[in-house]
């Protein structure tokens, strides 16, 4: 029996400050350092901006681990790759802008 990716809603912020609502998916690995990091640097922008941040784990799904598993952790919004390794806070606020209006 294959064993399926864990994915599961990291945060979602409650208080609709700016109603945009946006979901992304953060592709990580258990126990992943950079993985943690990326996902305490998104909080303020999760609390902020109204994000849901979906967090997918790769490590038993072989065709995401073919992805992004060099990459991890992979921020992406609607299929597009926002960055990985680290989180690029600019980018991350053009796509924000973007879908905003």
């Amino acid at each position: 029996m294959p064993v399926l990716p864990v994915f599961f809603c990291l945060y979602r912020y409650h208080q609709h400050l700016s109603g945009i609502g946006l979901k992304f998916i953060l592709y990580s690995r258990s126990s992943c350092s950079l993985c943690e990091a990326m996902e305490e640097e998104l909080m303020p922008f999760i609390e902020n901006y109204s994000l849901t941040v979906n967090r997918l784990y790769i490590d038993n799904e072989a065709a995401l681990q073919e992805l992004y598993g060099d990459k991890v952790p992979v921020l992406t919004l609607d299929d597009e790759i926002l960055c990985h390794y680290f989180l690029d806070k600019d980018i991350l606020l053009k796509a924000i802008n973007k879908h905003s209006g």
